[in-house]
């Protein structure tokens, strides 16, 4: 127990560290992501933004939820480097910051969907689809993709409400949090909207050194619902 309670500490600070250094970097995200045998490809259709483009971008799914499990101070949520808007301004595109290290992010999906549902004690279970199919081709040709709604209960931008979570991971490679943001018009789009992220993104064959360290250090099934760890009081809110 006690080795959980530093290394989640740690993976907050990590994913703040490696947010920052990639804008401090002359590398774009493209570059990063290339680094990491990951190709990003922008989908007709979309724009981009600023999104991101200095600081990396925060979504808060239920600003006034406080989750009663985990240590005091924990945050749920995660960081986005990219931003791509529809011509339509229906719909927005957010692409996750990555780490090299962290193959396995799962574990963010139930902290969400329970922000979403207000129920710490939710079994999430039955709100996710899992992909693991032979053939993922049209599934960025990740192993293992989960796709999962969200009420937001904050306006994006003061206008997207209608969220879908989309988790992408494959071994030896940095897992990914893509969402897809769209307004009451947007969302009858949905299923396209998801094809089209889905088909943005393209994972390679290759592992890289940080992504096979990553295995051997971060690496968790993907299981719901979590064990539950009772701690102190956490702190409101969202890693933005």
């Amino acid at each position: 127990m006690k080795h959980r309670l530093i290394a989640l500490p740690i993976l907050i600070f990590g994913i703040w560290m490696s947010s920052f250094g990639q804008k401090a970097s002359n590398k774009s995200y493209h570059d990063i992501l290339k680094e990491n045998d990951i190709t990003l490809n922008l989908p007709s259709g979309f724009k981009l933004t600023d999104l991101g483009k200095d600081n990396p971008i925060g979504l808060p799914i239920n600003p006034g939820y406080t989750p009663k499990y985990g240590f005091s101070g924990r945050n749920i949520g995660w960081t986005y480097s990219l931003g791509l808007k529809s011509e339509e301004e229906d719909c927005v595109l957010l692409y996750s910051t990555v780490v090299p290290q962290f193959v396995s992010l799962s574990s963010i999906i139930e902290d969400e969907v329970q922000a979403s549902m207000s129920d710490s004690d939710l079994d999430i279970s039955d709100y996710i689809k899992m992909v693991t199919d032979s053939d993922m081709t049209e599934y960025a040709n990740a192993d293992t993709v989960l796709i999962y709604d969200l009420q937001l209960k904050e306006p994006f931008l003061g206008k997207y409400t209608n969220a879908t979570g989309i988790y992408l991971q494959k071994y030896a490679h940095p897992a990914m949090l893509l969402k897809v943001l769209m307004d009451d018009e947007g969302i009858k789009n949905k299923t396209q909207y998801i094809k089209t992220i889905l088909g943005s993104i393209k994972y390679g064959d290759s592992a890289t050194p940080e992504g096979l360290a990553g295995e051997k250090s971060f690496h968790t099934p993907i299981k719901f619902p979590r064990p539950k760890s009772p701690g102190g009081k956490p702190k409101e809110g969202y890693i933005n």
